[in-house]
């Protein structure tokens, strides 16, 4: 059985279409074509993934407008204020096809590069949904090496404008991650995201998700927050487990409008978890060992833009990963 992540946007689709009276594909309101709409009931999305749900939030709106599918059928199986409630805004219903997609296409590499299998039928990721920079070729390939820079910039279609890359860890788990960022952006987000082997990137417009994961992060906020003794030029830490936070966030160090620093993610054989910005020790904490042999580096803020270079990025050096 698929989990929630595999048909997150399926799900919502197909939901708004049963509030509207709607029990198969043929029903489904155009612009989207039979052909399209039967791949996307059955939750086969492609890279025209964002247009198609674009199309779809469209016809479904207008069949809300309309009144919906169920009243002009003469059923009495339709919830128009249920139906615009899990439609909600074209944005936020692109962004679940994104992730549905992204999650398919990752998924299926791991499992052919598990096997051993032939990576000429994957399907190719663009751009958009891998980070930023050169399309990679297949989505095999984004796990078979890892990038040493690239550059994490504002992405509006995903949840809190989200960039991310997620590593390639060799199969094994990860033992230490190094990197050097460089950003100017007045408020943004940096960190990793450790998760299970199915877990889900993204929560439901979060970058939380309330499965076993462990999000840790610096930031810089736009505005003084003097309840924490936190100014606008100040560089802090926050980490997140399950998606519930551990603690408020704490003050690392001051720094000027271009933030030049350090990061370090290292997990002990104990798997105790280390993170340190600068050589300055942020977190020490006993994980659970499921949550690391995935790794996904993110950056993001809150409706605002921001750009964060990485560079001098290794994964497990000398391990052989």
């Amino acid at each position: 059985m698929a989990d929630n992540s595999e048909l997150i946007f399926t799900a919502r689709f197909k939901a708004v279409a049963a509030a509207l009276g709607m029990a198969d594909y043929h029903q489904l309101p155009p612009p989207p074509d039979p052909r399209t709409s039967k791949l996307v009931w059955n939750g086969q999305l492609t890279t025209r993934h964002a247009n198609t749900a674009k199309k779809l939030w469209e016809g479904l709106n207008t069949e809300i407008n309309n009144g919906g599918y169920g009243q002009r059928k003469k059923t009495k199986t339709f919830d128009l204020r249920k139906a615009r409630e899990l439609l909600g805004t074209c944005d936020d219903f692109i962004a679940l096809a994104r992730t549905q997609f992204v999650y398919q296409a990752s998924r299926a590499s791991r499992n052919a590069s598990d096997v051993g299998s032939s990576t000429t039928d994957i399907v190719a990721l663009p751009a958009s949904a891998t980070g930023s920079g050169t399309p990679l070729k297949n989505a095999a390939a984004s796990r078979a090496e890892n990038p040493n820079a690239f550059v994490l910039t504002t992405k509006k279609e995903m949840p809190q404008w989200a960039d991310y890359r997620e590593l390639n860890l060799g199969g094994g788990r990860l033992e230490v991650l190094k990197c050097k960022i460089e950003t100017a952006s007045p408020y943004f987000r940096f960190g990793f995201k450790l998760l299970n082997e199915n877990g889900r990137l993204f929560g439901d417009g979060s970058i939380k998700s309330q499965d076993a994961n462990l999000v840790v992060h610096i930031g810089r906020n736009n505005w003084n927050r003097p309840n924490l003794g936190i100014a606008a030029k100040d560089i802090f830490f926050t980490r997140d487990l399950n998606g519930v936070p551990l603690e408020s966030d704490k003050k690392v160090f001051s720094a000027g409008r271009r933030l030049s620093a350090s990061v370090e993610l290292r997990i002990s054989s104990s798997y105790v978890v280390t993170f340190s910005v600068n050589g300055i020790l942020c977190m020490n904490r006993v994980i659970p060992p499921g949550i690391c042999r995935r790794i996904v580096v993110l950056a993001w803020s809150d409706g605002e833009e921001y750009e964060v270079e990485v560079s001098d990025l290794s994964v497990n050096p000398g391990s052989g990963s």
